[in-house]
């Protein structure tokens, strides 16, 4: 029995890995998907009224877990004030269909669904099935040009029972900087700059090259706010904030995981490393003990990230994680 479970794995390693080759995600949709990835804005202006007072329209993309679909969300801005996202959005290639996906889901439940297909370099035409809740359905479709790096013209359409594609909208979508301008922002300068080196996307291993999980640390309000995004290649997976008090010039760190586990850490740059430390805790026998992680980054581009355990000599008890970071490859990259 044992025996023909090893074949039956290998035959479908065989078919996954040898045959599968054949159906690969298509270039230009991972073009695609790379280039949506980030924050985009419109204006509403000649749509906007009574009953739609959005004055802006605003989407974000980011890298689903294994950078081969695209997670979004839609939410609306008035006078520059956001709404509360109001549609989830979803791109990802169907292999069994060999099609790429857009599926979308609104607040009120109406569901929508269809495939993404390549009109012309740098044009993609979307045609989707959308049902309410109650039952009423309909088809439209959306035509995406690229226009630039940094901007697109968004045109969607309503499709009558004959097939044929009615003008609806019209919208320039222009992509939100990931940086704000230096001269207005607060946290665009030592201190609050000192961890930048730990931002991206990052797979993780041991010193002997063993996976150990991916992380993900992004920006956020403005560069004030580091947000880790731990995922671990078993059961773990756990989020902190890293950010600086003003009060105090200090970098601080609020990590939780799924485990239960929390720590609070503070501390610095140290000769170009980020220290950051618990406060004294009592261990087994009334052991004195402190968390200290230390990150340093490499010529290299990657990062070491070494959590030790600090007795009350200074010397260490425990080193109890090492990881190596590595950039996670660009789209196109092995």
């Amino acid at each position: 029995m044992a025996r023909f479970g090893i074949l039956f794995l290998l035959s479908i390693w065989w078919q996954l890995h040898v045959v599968g080759q054949s159906g690969q995600v298509p270039a230009w949709f991972m073009d695609e998907l790379a280039y949506q990835v980030g924050t985009w804005t419109t204006s509403n202006a000649a749509y906007s009224g009574n009953q739609e007072p959005m004055t802006d329209y605003i989407v974000e993309w980011s890298w689903g877990e294994h950078r081969n679909s695209l997670v979004g969300k839609l939410y609306g801005s008035i006078n520059g004030k956001p709404t509360r996202p109001f549609w989830e959005f979803y791109q990802y290639w169907d292999p069994a269909r060999q099609q790429a996906v857009f599926q979308q889901i609104g607040q009120d439940g109406t569901m929508g669904i269809g495939t993404i297909r390549q009109e012309k370099t740098g044009s993609t035409m979307i045609e989707q099935q959308f049902t309410h809740p109650d039952g009423l359905a309909f088809r439209m479709g959306h035509r995406h040009a690229i226009l630039d790096d940094n901007s697109y013209q968004g045109d969607s359409f309503l499709i009558d029972s004959s097939g044929q594609w009615q003008p609806d909208r019209q919208y320039r979508w222009t992509r939100v900087p990931n940086t704000p301008d230096s001269a207005s922002c607060l946290c665009c300068q030592a201190p609050y700059t000192d961890f930048d080196f730990w931002t991206g996307e990052w797979q993780v291993t041991d010193t002997t090259g063993t996976f150990l999980g991916t992380n993900r640390i992004e920006r956020h309000l403005d560069q004030c706010l580091l947000l880790e995004n731990w995922t671990s290649g078993g059961q773990n997976r756990g989020k902190s904030m890293n950010y600086v008090d003003p009060a105090d010039q200090l970098w601080h760190q609020v990590w939780v995981d799924n485990q239960g586990t929390v720590l609070h850490l503070t501390g610095g740059l140290q000769a170009g490393n980020m220290v950051l430390e618990s406060d004294w805790q009592e261990g087994a026998q009334a052991t004195r003990y402190r968390h200290r992680i230390t990150w340093t980054p490499r010529p290299n581009g990657q990062v070491i990230q070494t959590w030790d355990m600090l007795g009350p000599n200074g010397k260490v008890l425990q080193t109890l994680f090492t990881g190596i970071y590595t950039r996670w490859p660009r789209v196109g990259e092995p």
